[in-house]
């Protein structure tokens, strides 16, 4: 076990008042002292050392954007009047009967339940379910199975 000498401390604080960095001021003290050695003895007798320089040059890169964020863009660039929220692919020739999305709180048990915002609140689609059995209009139903599809 290695001993803290007035002299390795001294060699901290010589060293880091020079902007070394705790690696390379651990091999200068040798005798098996490591990086976090260093920086605990720094911390503890009150010593700055400088940050890494990898934590400066670091910068947090833009988060990306969804893919339905990103259709919608495309979309509403090409045709401004659309509604952003259709699917970005035809789905059969069905016709699709325009309905505003609709909130949770609103939302029957004879309405599609597909979700077609990507942000909090959650708006579903609110188109009338038929009897199809399921909880999503016929458009909808067909679009998570063609999706299923293309997974397997």
């Amino acid at each position: 076990m290695m001993e803290w000498t007035e002299e390795r401390i001294n060699v901290i604080r010589r060293m880091a008042a020079d902007d070394r960095s705790a690696s390379e001021i651990a091999l200068a003290i040798g005798d098996g002292c490591t990086r976090n050695m260093v920086i605990g003895k720094a911390r503890r007798s009150k010593i700055a050392l400088s940050p890494p320089k990898q934590a400066a040059e670091r910068r947090r890169s833009p988060r990306r954007k969804s893919k339905r964020k990103l259709w919608a863009e495309i979309i509403h660039s090409v045709n401004p009047t659309s509604t952003p929220f259709l699917p970005p692919f035809p789905l059969e020739d069905e016709p699709l009967t325009t309905t505003k999305p609709v909130p949770l709180m609103r939302l029957e048990a004879d309405q599609c339940h597909y979700i077609v915002t990507d942000d909090k609140p959650w708006l579903y689609c609110g188109q009338p379910i038929g009897d199809s059995g399921t909880p999503y209009c016929s458009r909808h139903y067909k679009n998570m199975h063609a999706q299923q599809g293309e997974r397997r």
